[in-house]
């Protein structure tokens, strides 16, 4: 069921108006939900997928989903303690290059990682874990992304791999250590989960 709302506000958006790369991101996980639903094709998906990457105006996204179901987003529940909702995830996108987070970089609790025909690299190593459990949600279209961690964190994967891979090689980790979920989708794409000592300097494998 669409919500009438958030149609009457896409109708009345200016057409020429310039798209952020949030939109964008917004629209390749559109395209990938009705792809999951059976309303693309493989072809169709790859299509729009480019189309709305490299989208510069809002015309270029509506007529890449008009013909598409707008989500209706759920309720948020009454229960549910405000002071205890996550800071909002960070979010990383590649287009055709490379993307690497290693060193002492700040991980928030919460990644979102968007990569089309290029490569992402996180490598736990020697960063700064800000949660007990940091959650990774990856959206890999016909490129690569790495998951590098140190021996005793425990890795939880829930992905799917469409014509693709998705590998988890690390040992289970530690009852203990830091925790890192890592879900989403690779199509046509590999994923790889692996551990490796603390020592920063080793060569990424691809």
């Amino acid at each position: 069921m669409e919500d009438p709302d958030r149609s009457k506000a896409i109708a009345s958006t200016p057409p020429d108006l310039r798209v952020s790369t949030q939109e964008r991101e917004a629209a390749v996980e559109t395209l990938q939900a009705a792809y999951t639903r059976g309303q693309l094709q493989e072809t169709e998906l790859d299509e729009r997928i480019r189309s709305a990457l490299n989208a510069k105006v809002q015309s270029d996204l509506s007529s890449l989903l008009s013909d598409l179901p707008v989500p209706v987003a759920p309720l948020s529940s009454p229960l549910q303690n405000p002071s205890k909702k996550r800071e909002a995830p960070t979010k990383l996108m590649v287009h055709g290059g490379t993307v690497q987070k290693t060193g002492a970089w700040r991980v928030p609790s919460a990644v979102n990682g968007l990569v089309y025909k290029g490569t992402l690299v996180l490598d736990f190593r020697s960063a700064v874990i800000t949660s007990a459990e940091t959650i990774i949600k990856l959206a890999v279209y016909k490129g690569h992304a790495e998951i590098i961690v140190p021996r005793g964190y425990r890795v939880e994967t829930k992905g799917l791999a469409y014509k693709g891979s998705w590998n988890d090689e690390t040992g289970g980790g530690s009852p203990d250590g830091p925790v890192i979920v890592l879900k989403g989708v690779a199509y046509k794409a590999k994923v790889t989960i692996r551990e490796a000592d603390t020592k920063v300097g080793d060569e990424f494998s691809r």
